[in-house]
């Protein structure tokens, strides 16, 4: 069982001058700038566990869990200046959703949702290509080039996704399905298959993102050939492994994200209050700064759990590698 102590302790101001999200800006930018710095330096790498080995779904479960908690003190010093800005992006992103679900949305709020969106797409890359460099000990350079591509990939399929199922959904109009007497619109049966398909083929991708991020000499075009293929073959382990890495940090980041589940309700209830009632608003003047700070705190211990999951994909990955080489020296050995 993930096990994670983390004592937090936020410093609240008085007050804040609107012009934080500004601010937060900055930050993010000038960490951003002074980790690029580095680029072309080669990252050392944590102390590993053999990743040449046939593993099992629980095994690989089990050497993450060990490698993760064996190096936890050297990958938050490796690691919190890379996390820090993705924490920042996306806790902004988090304030500005917010303030336009309750309040409406304005230019301001759009312009501030596509420039949170593209830091933490930026910030993100940055992220992966610390934790990635770790593991293959790779220039900061070759991971940045390869997780961008990957983050570029995510982006323009979920862009085609959202605009599939909004074209789909508009030319189905209200057509419905009656199942025992209850109407159940086509759209909502659409969307409910590819919420359930769609993950289940993107499954196989795991892999060999994992081994396009690992191998240099792995090429971008085997992600959807060869690697994919590979990915299928072995559908039923990577599931078990992600649903057992997944399952082992849901509860850790439920608890995680209480703080910030607290403060929305907060501010979604005092915003009933305010218009519906006519009440004044009993908030602080410094609540969307404290807002923000919690989110902030939270993402932030949250990256470093998901460092152990994908330590889990990294293991899981090695069994299927070593799997297809002992398969092929099985086969050379029969001939």
């Amino acid at each position: 069982m993930l096990r994670l102590v983390i004592k937090i302790i936020i410093t609240f101001a008085n007050k804040t001058r609107p012009g934080f999200a500004a601010y937060t800006l900055y930050m993010a930018t000038a960490v951003l700038v002074s980790v690029i710095n580095g680029i072309n330096k080669t990252m050392d790498s944590i102390k590993k566990i053999s990743l040449d080995k046939n593993r099992g779904y629980t095994a690989c479960v089990s050497a993450a869990h060990k490698m993760f908690f064996d190096n936890f003190k050297t990958i938050f010093k490796r690691m919190w200046l890379y996390s820090l800005p993705l924490a920042l992006s996306v806790a902004l992103l988090i304030v500005v959703v917010l303030n336009a679900t309750l309040n409406g949305a304005s230019v301001a709020t759009f312009v501030w949702n596509i420039v949170a969106d593209m830091l933490i797409v930026g910030s993100g890359v940055v992220y992966m290509s610390r934790l990635m460099a770790m593991l293959n000990g790779n220039t900061m350079k070759f991971n940045v080039k390869r997780n961008l591509y990957i983050s570029l990939t995510y982006v323009i399929f979920s862009i085609v996704m959202t605009l599939l199922l909004g074209t789909v959904s508009y030319f189905l109009g209200n057509k419905t399905l009656v199942v025992a007497q209850i109407p159940i619109p086509y759209s909502k049966l659409f969307s409910l298959a590819v919420t359930v398909i769609v993950p289940c083929l993107m499954l196989p991708f795991t892999y060999g993102v994992m081994k396009y991020l690992i191998e240099p000499d792995s090429k971008y075009s085997t992600i959807f050939s060869k690697s994919y293929k590979t990915g299928m073959r072995y559908w039923g382990l990577i599931f078990v492994v992600l649903f057992l890495a997944t399952l082992c940090t849901f509860v850790v980041l439920m608890l995680i994200s209480l703080p910030c589940v607290i403060t929305m309700v907060a501010n979604l209830s005092s915003l009933i209050g305010v218009k519906e009632y006519g009440d004044p608003s009993g908030l602080p003047q410094w609540f969307a700064f404290m807002q923000f700070c919690i989110c902030a705190m939270a993402t932030f211990i949250a990256l470093f759990v998901n460092v152990f999951w994908v330590f889990a994909v990294y293991f899981m990955y090695g069994s299927i590698e070593t799997r297809l080489k002992e398969k092929e020296e099985y086969l050379k050995a029969k001939v």
